[in-house]
């Protein structure tokens, strides 16, 4: 084989890997964005006191803990009695206090914030669609 070819092959075989890595490292961007926006919509959606921010990521349906509604709420629902609990309760200061996830792919946000009465915690947990399916407020 001509030194020619052999150097076509190289240069052929260099340039697919770094098109490999450029598309491999978007995608890992992509899906670490996303995630981020997940966890910033929260704690925007608390900042703002407006629920309606958090519901674009609820699931259909999904339970609910916060004080005075316990059980499992359609998405309509639960951005309802969110939404009434941050107008009640005087929401302010939230913070990002932990985040993770779990070993089948779903995730978890631990939010700390304060209201009229105390300081309190929200605990958001996504699906391995992304989707909140379980806030509780303690």
């Amino acid at each position: 084989m001509p030194a020619w070819q052999v150097w076509q092959r190289i240069c052929f075989i260099s340039l697919m890997k770094s098109i490999i890595l450029l598309i491999t490292m978007g995608i890992s961007s992509f899906f670490v964005a996303k995630n981020t926006n997940l966890t910033v919509d929260v704690i925007n959606s608390f900042r703002k006191k407006d629920a309606s921010i958090m519901a674009t990521h609820f699931n259909s349906s999904l339970e609910i803990e916060i004080p005075g509604n316990k059980g499992v709420y359609s998405s309509g629902q639960a951005k309802m009695i969110l939404q009434q609990y941050m107008d009640n309760q005087g929401v302010s200061d939230p913070k990002l206090s932990h985040s993770g996830n779990s070993a089948n792919g779903s995730r978890f946000a631990i939010i700390d914030f304060s209201t009229n009465m105390s300081k309190k915690q929200a605990k958001v947990y996504f699906n391995t669609s992304n989707k909140i399916s379980e806030l509780k407020i303690e």
